[in-house]
């Protein structure tokens, strides 16, 4: 057997600018940390974490394209991930399961009034749920087959009563 882990992190500095306001200097950390533990040759589980820190856009923050309008007011969108899988192989065939978690606060989502006009907002709480499947098999030397889905749920978890519980919007949702 064998157990490999992984730790990381990245730091990013953002130095916006717009025309008669000051200097805007934001810095952000991300982290992650993961375990691979592979029992045998064909067998693999895998489990990991990590703290995200997305900023918004240039064009989520100044965009003017017509169907859609800039929000300068956004907050940075903040996620802390989990993860779990495994995978099984043969000579010619893989098949890997994962389930995952992503709590967020202040999801940046993208919003459109009556008019049809989108804005990102930020969202204060939300999350993201589902599994991925993945298979691939090599038939024989000119022909493989691959073959993966992923099922998803969100959920808007902010204090606002009427949006409690909604799903996200822009999230694609499919369930069993």
């Amino acid at each position: 057997f064998q157990i490999t882990s992984r730790m990381g992190g990245r730091f990013q500095r953002d130095n916006l600018k717009s025309q008669g306001s000051s200097n805007k200097n934001q810095s952000y950390v991300d982290a992650f940390t993961g375990v691979l533990y592979t029992p045998s040759s064909r067998v693999s589980l895998n489990a990991a974490v990590s703290y995200d820190v997305r900023p918004p856009s240039l064009y989520e923050l100044f965009g003017d394209e017509g169907a859609s309008v800039g929000n300068d007011e956004l907050r940075e969108e903040t996620a802390i991930n989990a993860e779990l899988g495994a995978a099984f192989e043969t000579k010619s065939s893989r098949v890997f399961v994962s389930g995952f978690y992503r709590a967020l606060d202040d999801a940046i989502v993208l919003i459109y009034d009556a008019r049809g006009i989108g804005q990102a907002e930020n969202i204060t709480k939300a999350r993201i749920y589902g599994i991925t499947f993945d298979a691939s098999s090599q038939l024989n030397s000119w022909l493989g087959l691959h073959g993966d889905i992923t099922v998803q749920s969100s959920e808007d978890l902010s204090e606002v009563r009427a949006f409690q519980g909604n799903r996200l919007p822009g999230v694609y949702e499919n369930k069993l």
